[in-house]
């Protein structure tokens, strides 16, 4: 299961998002969050898999968020929705490596769409490192072994003819 959290000053927004996603996709658990200090507080207790967020709210705005998120998650993928974009926030949000972003109102079935892209995108990309790392593993398990026997070989070798350990 996914689990996505959600964070805009607008209640009825993040009612109609988390309830939306739960019958668009079964997978999706949906955490909501009014402020950006509350999703800093859910990020450092909960895993998080998406974070789709505002940027104008009290208390933590989205860049408040984005830099921490960010900084404490690198790989976390971000989705940004905002009612007022401009070149400046576009260039703010491309510095943070955000580039998937909405202009409010959010079409439901756009977002959701892409959610369900940029997730699968991320599993995607955990999965190929996965098996690097997997594949990595065995490589290095495979050559530890192969030098633990060597080195026993060479060992017993070594104390039958000294001449030949000073060689190596």
């Amino acid at each position: 299961m996914k689990t996505i959290l959600i964070v805009d000053d607008e209640k009825n927004l993040l009612l109609s998002l988390s309830e939306g996603l739960r019958f668009y996709d079964s997978n999706f658990k949906v955490i909501t969050a009014e402020n950006g200090q509350q999703a800093i507080d859910i990020l450092n207790s909960a895993r998080i898999d998406l974070l789709v967020t505002d940027l104008k709210m009290p208390v933590a705005d989205g860049f408040d968020l984005l830099a921490d998120a960010l900084k404490k998650h690198p790989r976390l993928p971000v989705i940004v929705m905002t009612a007022f974009s401009n070149p400046d926030i576009e260039r703010k949000l491309k510095a943070f490596g955000i580039t998937e972003y909405f202009e409010k109102p959010v079409e439901f079935m756009h977002i959701a769409e892409t959610i369900s892209s940029v997730l699968n995108s991320a599993q995607a990309k955990k999965k190929k490192y996965g098996n690097k790392l997997q594949l990595i593993s065995k490589a290095f398990h495979y050559l530890n072994l192969k030098n633990r026997k060597m080195h026993q070989e060479g060992g017993h070798h070594a104390r039958g003819n000294n001449s030949s350990a000073e060689q190596c």
